[in-house]
């Protein structure tokens, strides 16, 4: 009989699997080689490793392009990620256990990704001034600019990253919130951040998580 192509979408013992394969309707033989996996839910979405290593690429996008982001300075480790081959190796890990480094990486993607789910019921705008700004600053700094759809529109994905960063600046920045000073001082961040961290906290116990390792 001919080979099965396919993609599937397989539950084994609670973890979730994406991968192609190609099995022998004749024989037991197995070629499996992983495309994808998910690692938790929040909400109705599931996120898989191929959503973090987005993430991460453009938090280090907004990072690249503008040095002052708040949302990069509270997820550092999202953004520095040492070792990241490994931390993002996909694996089967009913046979292979995820590292402490890795788990204690998802774990700050999934108050990442509570941030997200919370910001979502807030009516955040991002003014076309700032994605021309951005975008000009692409053309002349080496970042990437694959978050732009056109000089004036971000894409969808990043979009949504510059609404937690627009929401966070307005709610914990004095300047953002119509402060007179032309700057804001490195106490006035340091507050934010730390204002921002009790936050988290108190969507982290909010929001619950289900989590595939």
């Amino acid at each position: 009989m001919k080979n099965i192509s396919f993609i599937v979408l397989l539950v084994i013992l609670g973890g979730l699997f994406i991968f192609n394969g190609n099995i022998n309707a004749k024989t037991t033989d197995k070629k499996i080689s992983f495309q994808n996996v998910f690692l938790y839910k929040i909400n109705d979405f599931v996120y898989s490793m191929q959503d973090l290593i987005k993430i991460n690429k453009e938090l280090n996008s907004l990072k690249c392009l503008y040095e002052d982001s708040i949302l990069t300075e509270v997820f550092k480790e999202v953004v520095v990620i040492q070792g990241s081959s490994k931390v993002f190796a996909f694996k089967d890990y009913t046979k292979v256990k995820y590292s402490k480094k890795q788990i204690d990486t998802y774990q700050q993607f999934i108050l990442y990704s509570k941030l997200y789910s919370y910001v979502e019921s807030h009516k955040v705008s991002i003014k076309q001034a700032v994605v021309k700004a951005f975008y000009l600053a692409s053309r002349k700094m080496n970042c990437s600019d694959n978050i732009f759809l056109s000089s004036t529109k971000f894409t969808k994905s990043f979009n949504e990253i510059m609404r937690l960063e627009i929401f966070l600046r307005t709610r914990f920045i004095p300047e953002a919130r119509g402060n007179k000073r032309n700057k804001n001082t490195k106490k006035d961040f340091a507050l934010a951040v730390s204002g921002i961290k009790t936050l988290l906290k108190t969507i982290n116990k909010q929001i619950s998580e289900e989590v595939y390792w």
